[in-house]
């Protein structure tokens, strides 16, 4: 399902910093402090200024105002992201900063520990809270040379805080300063309707005042998940004029790694979470001991750093606690007392979980540890692990938090957004409400994601099947959304005008965001996106072994190259006539009696967008695995796989079938066999990657203005 959305666009305005002061003062100190921390190295900090630059770079140099949508990925740095560009604004003339740190305490003071840090070395730079803050103090420091930053936490109703209110009113104070306002989780609460004033959103309201009291500003929304922040009105005072996307570093292990496919084993599928209720669940007790001999693996190796572990359970705090105090007296009962020794009750029971879970580790490593070695390991580390129930942040002990080594967090929308656990290893999810059904709210609550390469293979998420076909379905979802701004930013910088285009399965109960901002319609084109079929019922046996022979012969009579992903071979032909293709073997396939996504139809539609001109006549070819066929099994009729893209492999680093020539449109040749007895008998099965380029968005939407209804 392919969604979009009508709206009006403004006129570009072209007026923005054409020299950016890219070696500043402020820039020059925050650099030497981040490096000196061993934190960064001179790759990875000169990879986040680069893009701090392409944000500056597009700031007004004139009295206006700019809104600058900044995505980045969850859990993947934007905070860098964006306190460097705080000091690269500085050294430009940006000297007045508002951050709007979150709508909860927890994230708010996180986002402050983190612009205090970095900024530590550097007296020209105060930091202070819209509370403490005031105006005549805050123009006296401007005046003398001081760079100013002021912390402010979202308000959520007319009677919270008025925090936002105090800065809508500094803002007016302050109108003639230049001045940013960095909104960090922009798309949470803040996109909002504004057709009513009367009924307007008190946050939605206080920001757009914000930002429109300042003769020369910028506001830059920064978010993992955009889609409120694309489909508000784009008449709208905060709507995005422009944006920058924040890729994220090396070491990233994001959706693409977790969910780019039903069968990822770093994803184990549950079904008995609802037993929390009255017991302790099968698969929580799996998750809680594939945490504890993750951390002894670890150990046992020469690594002791501190690890996590995240219970999701519930925004009811009154089931957080319960089950906290139901794992605390499973950690801390039963477990702490099998350990002790062979001799205590338990201790056996223990042992087969232990070498039970030790065969899931199995895939990922060489060599492992005894039971026995690791038992011993669990009973030391017992005394360093605790368990946190967070729910405000008066319920968190940051002084036991900080001096445990192993931590289990048990809760819900503290724990949901922004907010970053260190080295999070196993995540137990069983949060799936009708209500939450939102692709923004869900993916906001993957805090499995971020830099965890080198410890992936201790890495586990445990949630319910019908919530991890969401995450693969979400997946394909930021992938299209990816491709389609990056390819759309090639040719235009006005991001009013770009096509708001959507990938959602038309499955499942999936929306884009909160229904208040927008509705979308489906609209009809190719499927772009990574299509394959699963079915392999044919109504003859011969129509395979003739699949078989033709792309035998295809790949015998042409050229093709040898290229290594991971510890596999694939024959590649780069850019391949698809009008050939389909003529030599396409045509010629005989195809599954129920094929839903790849077959006939799919490549004549192809083919004809090729003939109108609208579409290069070239793809890519890929005999996946070349020498090795893929088991796969079979679903209970026996006419059908279960899935057909390898995931991501943690042992070898193999990407994944859906990222290779992920920018290209490309056609994989996949030789499957569905019986371990008969690995002869090869069944032919394919997949297209059709990416969502600036061809085929004007294939499907043409150049369209949107219009106000």
């Amino acid at each position: 399902m392919i969604e979009k959305m009508y709206e009006t666009t403004n006129g570009e305005d072209d007026t923005q910093l054409n020299d950016v002061i890219i070696d500043g003062l402020c820039v020059k100190k925050m650099k030497q402090n981040m490096l000196s921390s061993g934190r960064w190295n001179d790759t990875s900090l000169n990879r986040v200024l680069s893009t701090a630059c392409s944000a500056v770079s597009q700031f007004p140099d004139n009295e206006s105002t700019r809104k600058i949508l900044c995505l980045g990925k969850v859990q993947s740095g934007k905070t860098a992201f964006f306190i460097v560009t705080m000091a690269l604004a500085m050294d430009n003339g940006y000297n007045l900063i508002y951050v709007i740190g979150g709508t909860k305490n927890n994230l708010l003071n996180q986002n402050k520990g983190r612009v205090r840090r970095e900024f530590s070395n550097n007296d020209d730079v105060f930091i202070t809270s819209i509370n403490n803050a005031k105006v005549d103090d805050i123009r006296q420091k401007l005046s003398s040379g001081i760079k100013v930053v002021v912390m402010v936490l979202k308000g959520k109703s007319e009677n919270s805080d008025r925090n936002l209110q105090r800065m809508e009113d500094m803002t007016e104070a302050l109108s003639d300063v230049p001045s940013v306002v960095i909104d960090d989780e922009g798309d949470q609460v803040s996109p909002g309707k504004e057709k009513n004033v009367k009924k307007m959103p008190v946050i939605h309201h206080a920001i757009v005042n914000s930002v429109g009291n300042l003769k020369k500003g910028v506001y830059l929304s920064v978010t993992a998940t955009p889609q409120a922040n694309l489909l508000v009105s784009t008449i709208n005072g905060i709507s995005p004029d422009r944006c920058v996307l924040v890729e994220p570093g090396e070491g990233y292990t994001g959706a693409n790694v977790f969910h780019d496919s039903l069968d990822n084993s770093l994803v184990e599928g549950i079904s008995d979470s609802s037993e929390f209720e009255e017991s302790i669940p099968e698969s929580f007790i799996r998750a809680l001991y594939f945490f504890l001999v993750g951390c002894a693996i670890q150990r046992i190796s020469g690594i002791d750093d501190k690890y996590s572990m995240l219970i999701h359970p519930s925004a009811s705090t009154r089931i957080q606690h319960d089950i906290k105090t139901k794992v605390d007296n499973l950690l801390n009962g039963s477990i702490r007392r099998g350990v002790q020794s062979p001799n205590s009750m338990g201790y056996e029971e223990i042992l087969e979980e232990i070498k039970r879970t030790l065969k899931e580790f199995e895939p990922r490593f060489d060599v492992l540890p005894s039971a026995e070695q690791v038992i011993d390991i669990i009973k030391n580390n017992l005394v360093r692990t605790n368990i946190f129930e967070v729910n405000t942040p008066a319920d968190f002990d940051e002084d036991q938090e900080q001096f445990s080594t192993y931590k289990i967090y048990v809760g819900g929308n503290m724990l949901e957004r922004g907010i970053t656990l260190d080295n999070l290893s196993v995540t137990y999810i069983y949060r799936v409400a009708k209500k939450d059904n939102a692709v923004d709210t869900m993916f906001q609550r993957a805090r499995w994601f971020g830099y965890k390469k080198d410890y992936l293979y201790v890495c586990k998420v445990y949630m319910p099947v019908d919530m991890k076909e969401m995450f693969v379905d979400m997946t394909n979802h930021e992938n299209f959304l990816w491709y389609t701004m990056k390819n759309y930013l090639k040719k235009s910088a006005d991001i009013k005008k770009m096509p708001r285009l959507f990938q959602l399965s038309d499955k499942g109960s999936l929306i884009l965001t909160r229904k208040s901002i927008t509705k979308t319609v489906k609209v009809g084109g190719i499927n772009p996106g990574y299509a394959y079929d699963k079915s392999i019922w044919y109504k003859l046996e011969e129509d395979i072994k003739k699949n078989n022979d033709l792309w035998q012969s295809f790949f015998d009579n042409h050229k093709s190259e040898k290229v290594r992903f991971g510890n596999f071979n694939h024959l590649v032909i780069r850019k391949y006539k698809i009008t050939s293709l389909y003529k030599e073997v396409l045509c010629n396939l005989s195809y599954p009696l129920v094929s839903h996504k790849v077959n006939d139809y799919y490549f004549t539609s192809l083919l004809t967008t090729v003939n109108e001109g609208l579409l290069p006549d070239e793809i890519t070819i890929v005999k996946m695995r070349d020498g090795v066929n893929e088991f796969r099994s079979m679903t209970t009729d026996k006419r059908a796989i279960k899935e057909l893209p390898q995931s991501y492999d943690v042992k070898t680093g193999y990407p994944g079938d859906k990222v290779i020539y992920e920018d290209e449109l490309n056609l994989q040749v996949h030789y499957v066999y569905t019986d371990r007895e008969f690995p002869e008998h090869i069944i032919p099965m394919l997949a297209i990657n059709n990416p969502c380029d600036t061809i085929r968005i004007n294939y499907m939407t043409g150049d369209n203005e949107y219009e106000t209804e």
